[in-house]
Order: structure tokens, then sequence, then C-alpha cells
């Protein structure tokens, strides 16, 4: 066994016979549960888990990685074991995260329903400083709603305090997967266009085609500095209110390049 990896590879491993073994390991320790039920649980698909376990899948993405490790509890030191082992997932994994590495990631039970259509709104509502009233979600929701929040509280994802309002303690560190699912559903159920006129928000979108060696660092350091500046606004008291508001930023390419060019641009 490795010294501090020992909860994560044996001797001679790599990364893809690491979370295979995970796998495996999960199973032995969970008979009752089929592999369908063990997808669900790790937040993928049946196809995803049955091609890890088989080692189909040679180069797994980070959010492979993390969503394995983190269904079957090996998040100790995972980027340790990242470093180690994927050292090009490692220094995906530090910019993407590099603002909350020291935090634990949400528990994949959570992550479910903040990616669910159905109870996505109600949860990201109570992660709020100011939370919601039950009379708020049944007025914006009606019952179903109200069946909904009392679903999430029995769950123990949601909670009231002295005053009735309800919120939500838990981390919502999510995988990048997840945080794109959330955007995705946030944007659709949230953004009206036609508020636009009233200057209370904002939508754009560019594209183009660029020398991605001088052009990516460049539009990363620019989102990274807004997403710094964005926080400062999050986190002040001074702006705390009434009004729940949403706001993601997003950058990939339009056609992705191909691994050697990737390569290239590292």
């Amino acid at each position: 066994m490795r010294g501090c990896m020992s909860t994560f590879a044996l001797e001679n491993e790599d990364l893809c016979q690491a979370l295979r073994r995970r796998v495996k390991h999960y199973k032995r320790e969970h008979p009752a549960l089929s592999s369908q039920q063990i997808a669900k649980k790790f937040n993928m698909s049946s196809s995803t888990l049955n091609r890890i376990e088989n080692q189909d899948i040679k180069n797994p993405t980070i959010d492979q990685v993390l969503k394995v490790l983190r269904g079957t509890g090996e998040t100790n030191d995972l980027l340790g074991f990242i470093e180690e082992y994927y050292p090009d997932i490692a220094d995906t994994y530090k910019r993407v995260y590099s603002e909350n590495l020291g935090t634990e990631f949400t528990d994949i039970s959570v992550e479910t329903y903040l990616t669910n259509p159905d109870y996505f709104l109600i949860l990201v509502l109570a992660l709020s400083k100011k939370g919601i009233s039950s009379e708020f979600v049944r007025s914006e929701f009606g019952n179903g709603g109200l069946r909904k929040l009392d679903h999430l509280m029995k769950l123990g994802l949601i909670s009231p305090d002295k005053e009735g309002t309800f919120k939500s303690k838990v981390n919502h560190k999510l995988s990048q997967e997840s945080s794109k699912t959330l955007f995705q559903m946030t944007v659709e159920k949230c953004y009206r266009p036609e508020r636009i006129e009233d200057g209370e928000n904002y939508l754009t979108l560019r594209t183009e085609s660029l020398d991605k060696k001088k052009a990516i660092p460049e539009l990363l350091k620019i989102l990274k500095k807004a997403q710094t500046e964005i926080n400062e606004v999050f986190n002040n008291p001074d702006y705390f209110g009434s009004d729940h508001v949403f706001l993601g930023l997003a950058m990939d390419y339009l056609v992705q390049p191909s691994v050697q060019e990737r390569g290239q641009n590292v």
C-alpha cells in the first residue's frame, strides 16, 4: 500500500484500476443494490458505471473520477490522489475549484435534488441567506410545492428556524456536470427575456474563432476576476435583501479540439 494514498489505490495501480477496484468493493459492501441503483446514487448513467468497472474508459473525465470517489466515500485526500495518478486532471481541478479547495463536495444525495427539475428551485431558494417560508412556497409553487418542501425537510436537506423560515445549510459545491445541469435548468426556468427592458437582467453570448494558446488563458483570467468581484457583492452584508438572484459564467469550445491539440495547449 502507498503511504498517504492507501485508502485510494494499491501499489502499482493506475487511475482506471483504482476506480474499478473502488466500484467493485462498493458493490460487495452493498449486495442489495443493483448496478442501476448504484449508478443513480453516484449520479451517473448505468452505462458509464459499467464502462468504468470494465475499464473500457481509458481516460476518465474529472467528473467521472469525482463521482466514483465521492460515491464510494473516498474524498479525504482527493486532490493528492488525482495529482499522483492524473496530474492533468489535478491542474483542471485546482483551476476550477481554486476558491474553495478545502470545501467538501455536496453529498451525492443532495446533488441529486439540486439537479432534479421538480426540486432544484425550492432547494436553491432555501440555500439563500434569506431562505423561504411555507407561505412563499405556496404562492409560487402551490400545494405541490408544499409537498416538495415537506419531502426535503423529511430528508433533512432543509429545516425551519425559530421564525418558521426554511433554510438549508448543505454545502453546494457541485461537480462540473451537475453545475452545468443546474445552470441550464436555472436559465430555462428563471431567465425572463421580456425584463431586459427594465434593466434588471442581462444575457449575452459571443462566439468567435480564436487562437486557443493566446486567447483561452486571457479569457479564463477575465472570468476568474469577474467571479471574484461577483463573490464580493454576493458576500457583502450591505447588499443582502429579499430578492433572489442568480448569476452564472461559462466558456468552452463550440467544437472540441482533439486530445493531441489539447495536450499542446497545456
